[in-house]
């Protein structure tokens, strides 16, 4: 698993040092999410709606076209689930979102865009109380994700997703467990900072 892991950032390495029509940068922001479940009842979760996260990592975003492009990031996020004991499941994930990109403006990096695609989940902890719960959760799931963004200026755009789990994260398929949220991040284009 961690030579998956090092193959995918080699691969944003490569790509940004030999891509010409490429931008790279930095994403920070939060997340608002929820849960939605099918049972989950061993857990004994109590309402996990409005739980505030970091959201943070790195994007490359290759166009192809004036207005068709692909977006990919890079995420490091955390999550956690309250449950009746007062004691928090708290988790982390490498999330990977390869997300199609359409400009509405005449320039790809200028302007109003849309954004859309799958996202793909790696839990790399869980933890309740100290312990590792890890064995609970699937160890990747996927998703999806849709929302817009504007390019403020060269350096910085702002981004906004909705983003819903479609796959269950309990290893148990007898009860269902998803996430859902909103995610608004500020996106900084080192690439231009570089040139």
């Amino acid at each position: 698993m961690k030579n998956n892991y090092l193959n995918l950032i080699l691969f944003f390495i490569t790509t940004t040092i030999y891509g010409q029509d490429l931008n790279f940068g930095l994403v920070l922001g939060g997340n608002i999410t929820s849960t939605y479940s099918d049972g989950a009842s061993e857990l004994n979760l109590v309402d996990n709606s409005g739980v505030t996260n970091f959201y943070g990592g790195a994007y490359l975003d290759y166009y192809l076209s004036n207005k068709l492009g692909l977006k990919s990031d890079l995420i490091y996020t955390n999550n956690k689930l309250a449950t009746d004991s007062k004691n928090d499941i708290k988790m982390n994930f490498l999330v990977l979102t390869p997300n199609l990109k359409y400009s509405f403006s005449d320039e790809y990096f200028k302007g109003f865009y849309l954004i859309g695609g799958p996202k793909i989940s790696i839990l790399t902890s869980a933890e309740l109380d100290g312990t590792d719960v890890k064995e609970i959760f699937n160890s990747t799931t996927f998703g999806a994700q849709l929302g817009a963004g504007t390019n403020l200026n060269n350096y910085l755009s702002i981004e906004g997703k909705f983003d819903a789990g479609l796959s269950n994260i309990l290893s148990d398929d007898s009860d269902k467990l998803n996430f859902i949220a909103f995610i608004l991040t500020l996106n900084l284009n080192i690439n231009e900072l570089i040139k």
